[in-house]
């Protein structure tokens, strides 16, 4: 065999597997999006219809929400069975529960903790308000309610704080107007 010939059988060869592989991703891409869709909301998504619509997230009534609602939510969200890896940590578990909590209609906020000897949020999990028993806190890499406090050892450390993280529209010309002006507190 040639050696223009074996260059173009070689060339073949990688492209179907540049194709197959480019399938694979394809076929991955869509049905990763359909499943989260799926576990979110418990539907399929729906793209039959003749205008494209923007599907938010229903609202969430926090007044209405108790302690029952919360813990049937937290035994059936999914995401306590993710790896804890690098790029995804405890931030993205508590973002990703916040999410699903939110598209079932429950509040939930995402807090830090800071503990005693750093500056630095070192732990994300989240909060529910309940009317029947006030603030939860949940740990979603770990699928556990807990009661948090200041000065409470958590993850054999002892807390010094816990913050709130707050995610706001701000106009585009605030946020030039803060970052030029050295404000960047993002409110």
């Amino acid at each position: 065999m040639g050696v223009y010939t074996m260059a173009v059988k070689n060339l073949k060869e990688s492209t179907k597997r540049g194709i197959t592989i480019l399938i694979a991703l394809i076929i991955g891409a869509v049905g990763g999006t359909w499943i989260g869709w799926y576990q979110a909301t418990g539907e399929y998504p729906l793209y039959a219809q003749k205008q494209m619509q923007f599907i938010l997230p229903p609202d969430s009534n926090t007044a209405e929400q108790t302690f029952e609602d919360v813990s049937a939510f937290i035994q059936e969200d999914i995401t306590d069975g993710k790896e804890y890896k690098e790029g995804y940590n405890c931030v993205d578990f508590a973002l990703e529960v916040a999410r699903n909590a939110h598209w079932k209609g429950l509040g939930a906020e995402i807090v830090g903790l800071t503990f005693e000897g750093n500056e630095n949020i070192e732990h994300a999990l989240l909060m529910f308000y309940t009317t029947d028993k006030g603030w939860q806190f949940y740990d979603p890499q770990i699928d556990r309610l807990t009661n948090l406090e200041i000065g409470q050892i958590y993850g054999g450390k002892r807390i010094a704080q816990i913050e709130l993280l707050r995610l706001s529209w701000i106009p585009l010309e605030q946020a030039f107007e803060e970052a030029n002006s050295g404000n960047s507190s993002g409110n």
